[in-house]
């Protein structure tokens, strides 16, 4: 996929956002390590999300 810069900088504030948003889910975490991996496989999960709902909504386009 060929992105315009418009559409490359709308990505970046989307990662951005997600990073930001595991700052105080890590900060509270006992165990480091373990908080990771379980950021990541959350992430796992919404990309599956993300993808469905994009199956879907490209579904009631057609």
């Amino acid at each position: 996929m060929n992105l315009t810069e418009e559409q490359k900088q709308l990505r970046e504030r989307y990662v951005l956002a997600l990073i930001e948003a595991t700052y105080p889910l890590q900060d509270a975490a006992t165990d480091p390590e373990v908080s990771m991996e379980l950021l990541i496989e959350a992430a796992e999960m919404l990309k599956t999300h993300l993808q469905n709902e994009l199956a879907e909504l490209r579904e009631e386009q057609d």
